[in-house]
């Protein structure tokens, strides 16, 4: 994966911190962007790796609110979440921020999309699953 060639932790946190993350080349291919989309918007908090961050982020990686239904994870993008959760066996309470607002459609369904690199064979989610999402109240 490209992602794993431009930067290490350090690298991408500091290139986060000072506004310049890696930008994603407008004709490659979903889940490239979605790779890139994931280092920029993502990492931050879940790491690159997707193994969370003590105190932080939960993991991501061998998840099963990564591999559980498409439309709650659109949503939990969309939306943001706040309030406990359980990952794993341990129990998370912090805040996501909303990415609806700054992100297009097709944007969050590339970087959703990039779940695969956490293992599984997720199928891709498509713009016309988050503009779906989109439409419906949010609760």
């Amino acid at each position: 994966m490209p992602w794993k060639l431009l930067l290490g932790k350090a690298g991408l946190l500091l290139g986060l911190a000072v506004g310049r993350g890696p930008t994603a080349d407008p004709t490659a291919d979903p889940e490239s962007r979605g790779d890139i989309a994931f280092l920029n918007h993502c990492a931050p908090c879940h790491l690159p790796d997707g193994r969370g961050v003590d105190g932080g982020g939960p993991p991501l990686a061998d998840s099963s609110w990564v591999r559980g239904p498409d439309s709650r994870l659109i949503r939990i993008v969309l939306h943001g979440l706040r309030g406990p959760i359980d990952v794993g066996d341990q129990t998370y309470n912090r805040e996501m921020l909303a990415f609806g607002p700054i992100l297009s459609d097709e944007q969050i369904a590339d970087l959703l999309t990039s779940r695969r690199r956490f293992g599984g064979e997720a199928a891709s989610i498509f713009p016309s699953g988050v503009i779906e999402e989109r439409s419906q109240p949010s609760s």
